[in-house]
């Protein structure tokens, strides 16, 4: 069973610079709540299958690229108990600007699914602002041309 939430807006600047900052993944730290930032497990390059590691609630945790179109589409995907949470970013022109989009989905198994709603309630309530907060980080990170 699945359930989730999705937003999208706009942000002022090129698809290639949105792109750039939201998969430098540094700087998640600046834009996802309660996340350090992730890291690379591995030296390899960034791209499907690639693990990251991040802390949060003072554990340390992985997550997973389970999708990878470049400069387009990446999800990051997290499993803990019988619980896995999937956020897919969209990246796509809009005129002169950039539409960033975030799909949200938490599915759960076993005796996590009476829980579901309640996990669903606290993703949204605490990752439905990443996008604001992201180009919020956007407007204080350099542009490069």
């Amino acid at each position: 069973m699945a359930d989730g939430f999705s937003v999208s807006l706009i942000i002022d600047r090129s698809p290639a610079d949105v792109w750039s900052f939201l998969t430098d993944f540094a700087n998640a730290g600046e834009w996802m709540s309660g996340v350090d930032g992730l890291r690379p497990t591995d030296n390899k390059e960034i791209g499907l299958g690639t693990r990251l590691q991040f802390t949060s609630r003072d554990a340390v945790r992985e997550s997973e690229i389970t999708e990878w179109k470049p400069k387009k589409r990446v999800a990051l995907t997290s499993a803990y108990g019988g619980v896995t949470a999937t956020y897919t970013y969209s990246v796509e022109p809009d005129d002169d600007e950039t539409r960033i989009s975030l799909v949200a989905v938490c599915t759960a198994t076993g005796a996590w699914k009476l829980l579901r709603p309640g996990l669903v309630w606290a993703m949204k309530r605490s990752d439905s602002g990443q996008l604001n907060d992201l180009r919020t980080a956007m407007g204080h990170a350099s542009a490069e041309d």
